[in-house]
């Protein structure tokens, strides 16, 4: 924390409140390029599925258009009775036709599966050097695109400190969507903008100093910090080339590789209010 004191000590500009110096702190994520089921949701297709199977239950429930043009077709007069008959005949054997052509469709799809064509050494070498591509990205921490199918969230290692969330001090008269454009263009790189998800904070942070010592020779010493944290969504179209001169080092990290850089308390504070789904 001696670069975080010595900023205090450097400035006269820095927001406080209550004894508490203000940062902001922007948690970027990147969500997932490929979708995968959710557990809860393939376990409950599995058990829907045979369920249904079991009991044989090929019941449909007909939509409300239909249930109405029913309803409206009985209280009509007599006269318009004959041509309502026709248009609902034929719009119950364009129904059925489709529907045949859909499990036509499906049945032809189940018999051609054994028919496709043969594949040949070049498709397979090419394969497998797709597979090798892809597990040196993977391993890629600088890389954005790594494991498409999670959840990656960006830290950035200070000169002199351990991992942590983009984090910078809240200057007074500045309003926080300043600060968060500000934290970007200096802490990531210049002209980077994400897709900031509201105007508020979904947790904040008291980090209490160890002891007042490089305060006392201030007139109102300073407790500690106190962190917000905001959200934001990297936007695939935008290039992220790190180039501060405040920041060793970055990486793009998953759940698991958070809770093993990142600091215990500050992953059980921060990281596990997310609301997230799928995290993996």
């Amino acid at each position: 924390m001696s670069f975080i004191r010595w900023n205090y000590k450097s400035f006269s500009t820095l927001s406080e409140h209550c004894g508490w110096h203000l940062k902001v702190s922007l948690c970027l994520e990147r969500q997932p390029l490929e979708y995968s089921e959710n557990e809860i949701d393939r376990l409950f297709r599995e058990f829907h599925e045979s369920w249904t199977l079991k009991t044989n239950n090929g019941l449909k429930i007909p939509s409300l258009e239909t249930i109405e043009r029913k309803i409206t077709h009985k209280l009509a007069r007599s006269k318009e009775r004959e041509t309502k008959k026709t248009l609902d005949d034929a719009l119950d054997s364009a129904s059925d036709v489709t529907e045949k052509d859909d499990l036509e469709s499906l049945l032809s799809g189940e018999l051609n599966i054994n028919l496709l064509p043969r594949r040949t050494r070049r498709v397979l070498q090419k394969d497998a050097a797709k597979t090798v591509s892809k597990l040196s990205v993977d391993h890629d921490l600088h890389n954005v695109n790594r494991i498409p199918t999670s959840w990656l969230f960006l830290l950035l290692k200070y000169k002199n400190e351990q991992w942590s969330l983009p984090i910078t001090d809240l200057y007074y008269g500045d309003s926080v969507r300043q600060t968060l454009v500000r934290l970007c263009d200096e802490h990531i790189c210049e002209s980077y903008r994400p897709y900031f998800i509201g105007y508020s904070p979904f947790t904040h942070q008291k980090l209490p100093f160890e002891s007042n010592d490089l305060n006392s020779d201030l007139n109102n010493p300073i407790d500690g910090l106190k962190v917000f944290y905001y959200r934001a969504r990297h936007i695939p179209s935008c290039n992220v080339s790190i180039n501060s001169d405040m920041v060793d080092d970055y990486a793009w990290c998953t759940i698991d590789e958070l809770e093993s850089k990142l600091d215990m308390f500050k992953f059980n504070k921060v990281i596990n209010t997310l609301p997230l789904f799928n995290v993996t």
